[in-house]
């Protein structure tokens, strides 16, 4: 696994192996990480608009991280 892109207090998005992982900073008071494997449309919209659809995926996810925690993953 490595990283391919960092937006600080954002997201930082890792490549491992076929598969994008991208972990948004979610929470309120507390803030934390919530990594998520990225679907078939949201790495066609980050191929095909780069940074701009990782910070709209990462502020999804941090607006309800529930709706993602079915695709978690834990981190190395």
């Amino acid at each position: 696994m490595h990283q391919l892109a960092v937006e600080p207090w954002v997201y930082t998005l890792f490549e491992d192996g076929d598969r994008l992982i991208l972990s948004a900073m979610v929470g309120g008071v507390g803030l934390y990480e919530l990594p998520v494997v990225m679907n078939e449309a949201e790495v066609a919209a980050y191929r095909a608009e780069g940074a701009p659809a990782l910070v709209a995926l990462a502020r999804t996810i941090r607006d309800d991280p529930q709706a993602f925690a079915a695709r978690r993953v834990r981190l190395p």
